[in-house]
């Protein structure tokens, strides 16, 4: 039965008040050099295959996706049962080791062909998903529980300004250098967050002790989610959203090279717009939030996303095409933040990593299904034609908020 809960007074908190918290600061700050890695390579990668046309940029996105689709539930049931700060330090140096760092020996060495690319670049996405649902259910630990929403749009700012550093970093390797450096750049990139979670301390009160087996864990988890008609609807949102909005990254190489005519550098500065873009959209987004509520929000995010993929597809000026980049990467933004709240605001401690899981499981499910079927529609009917068809799915999305809409909470576990 769902609970009926009263709206929180929205109130209006400085977007880096998480930072004051050291250990969420040193984490933050780690995670954010991992994820200019992570940039770096994902242009190294995207690059080395852009010649080969869209559909095959989008097979890299897939390699990324997927192992989330594939791993996401059953890591989120471990980081339950586990340590969770164990298991993130694990999966780091596993990807640190055995993954990024013999990828980049491989590449410099000549011997990457597309195949073992798409193999790596597949082993780093399951490093990424069993650290997934660990990595956003510590969260609730590290801050207060008013700061949360603040702390989700942080972790979401990470990602985007390495999105703005990274491939300008990656883009000249490429140039310079060639790609198999930013795959170095990648390994090395892992080596803060070893040192910040090995020094970590977490309360003796919060590590777990095991009381159920996996798959007893993994179906509590599921049948949770299913039970929590909240849940469900933040679910449905990112359905209508994620699909979509990943039509941008299978594109953008192609964009840069036909319609503009640039190289590596340039395809990095097209990215670095997206991610300027969302690290504004953090910026501005508390203030936004103290006006607004999440319904709106995710209104006026699918609406502006589809209006700057119609530039996108239709507009071959880059002076045009940069400002709707960074209203996407504002609108990308201001729509994850909105599920992630969400999300974390709605699941109890014991339940968190497996319902970020299955939340883990719609984002990059979509993502993996979606991403290499733009391609393959970019190259069957060109960009515009993808671009129209995904601004559309997104303005549907917008507009169905009206009659399925977001549960405005401030108290989890209504169930």
């Amino acid at each position: 039965m769902t609970t009926a809960v009263q709206p929180r007074q929205r109130t209006q908190v400085s977007p880096w008040k998480p930072l004051l918290v050291r250990q969420y600061r040193l984490l933050w700050i780690a995670q954010f050099g991992s994820n200019i890695g992570t940039w770096a390579q994902t242009l190294g990668a995207q690059w080395l295959v852009a010649g080969h046309g869209s559909a095959l940029v989008g097979v890299v996105q897939t390699a990324t996706a997927l192992p989330m689709f594939l791993l996401v539930l059953p890591a989120g049931a471990v980081a339950d049962l586990l340590d969770r700060r164990r298991l993130l330090l694990v999966a780091q140096l596993v990807m640190l080791v055995v993954v990024a760092g013999a990828l980049a020996l491989l590449t410099l060495v000549g011997g990457l062909s597309t195949i073992s690319l798409l193999a790596f670049t597949f082993l780093l996405g399951c490093g990424q998903a069993m650290m997934a649902p660990a990595w956003q259910a510590i969260q609730p630990e590290l801050v207060p529980r008013d700061l949360i929403s603040q702390a989700a749009a942080l972790n979401t700012t990470s990602v985007n300004l390495a999105r703005i550093v990274g491939p300008a970093i990656g883009g000249l390797l490429v140039a310079v250098a060639g790609a198999g450096w930013t795959f170095g750049l990648n390994a090395v990139s892992f080596v803060g967050a070893v040192v910040v979670l090995t020094l970590w301390r977490r309360p003796a009160d919060l590590t777990p002790s095991r009381t159920s087996g996996l798959f007893r864990a993994l179906a509590e988890g599921i049948s949770y989610v299913r039970r929590s008609s909240p849940a469900r609807r933040v679910l449905l949102r990112v359905l209508l959203f994620v699909p979509a909005s990943c039509v941008i990254w299978p594109y953008l190489p192609v964009v840069a090279r036909q319609h503009f005519g640039w190289g590596s550098a340039g395809y990095g500065v097209l990215v670095g717009a997206f991610g300027l873009g969302a690290t504004i959209g953090a910026l501005v987004l508390p203030h936004v939030r103290a006006r607004y509520g999440p319904n709106e929000l995710l209104m006026l995010a699918g609406t502006g996303f589809a209006v700057a993929l119609l530039v996108v597809g239709f507009v071959p000026l880059a002076a045009v095409v940069m400002p709707a980049l960074i209203v996407a990467g504002m609108c990308t933004l201001t729509a994850l933040s909105t599920f992630n709240t969400s999300m974390q605001l709605l699941l109890p401690d014991s339940m968190r990593a497996r319902g970020l899981a299955v939340y883990q499981l719609i984002f990059h499910g979509g993502m993996a299904v979606a991403s290499p079927l733009w391609g393959w529609l970019g190259d069957w009917l060109g960009v515009a034609a993808g671009c129209v068809l995904a601004a559309g799915l997104l303005g549907l999305g917008a507009a169905s908020v009206r009659w399925s809409s977001l549960a405005t909470l401030d108290s989890p576990r209504s169930v």
